[in-house]
């Protein structure tokens, strides 16, 4: 038998499942197939990642001592952070979302790993994150131009 802390508990909850309703305009949630290194399909729709820039599939590098691709080395980034993921993506442009994966932000995580950098306006703590994988040369910030003279990440960055 629920003691009446209880009953007010399940109250609380149930009106707080009430008020919560259907997702808002827009809201996309589901299983991700990953096109590119910032583009999905989350329920059926195109998703761009929104305040992030990727080399586009193509992009002819150098990683690890090796000729690459560094776009479909993005698209991989991508696909590993996603794998298994049940993602809430929320429109924040016309063509860009914010997608979250629980907690997790999937554009944060790929500037983590080195897979993706921020543009200009994106939030402040993209752009720390950056920082902090260009110091530790991950992914794109160890990989070079195929003549070798610019890191692919600074040259996305010097795009913006």
């Amino acid at each position: 038998m629920l003691n009446v802390i209880g009953r007010l508990h399940i109250a609380i909850l149930s009106a707080g499942l009430a008020i919560s309703g259907p997702a808002s305009a827009g809201e996309l949630q589901g299983s991700v197939e990953v096109i590119d290194g910032s583009t999905m399909l989350v329920a059926g729709q195109t998703v761009h990642l929104a305040d992030i820039v990727v080399p586009p599939i193509g992009s002819k590098c150098v990683w690890r001592g090796q000729p690459l691709d560094c776009g479909v080395l993005a698209r991989a980034g991508l696909k590993d952070i996603t794998a298994g993921a049940n993602v809430v993506c929320i429109p924040v442009g016309a063509n860009a979302h914010r997608c979250k994966d629980g907690s997790f932000d999937l554009a944060f995580g790929l500037i983590h790993a080195g897979w993706a950098v921020p543009v200009e306006n994106a939030p402040g703590h993209y752009h720390k994150k950056m920082q902090d994988a260009k110091q530790h040369k991950r992914a794109l910030w160890s990989a070079r131009d195929v003549d070798g003279t610019e890191l692919i990440a600074s040259r996305l960055r010097s795009k913006l």
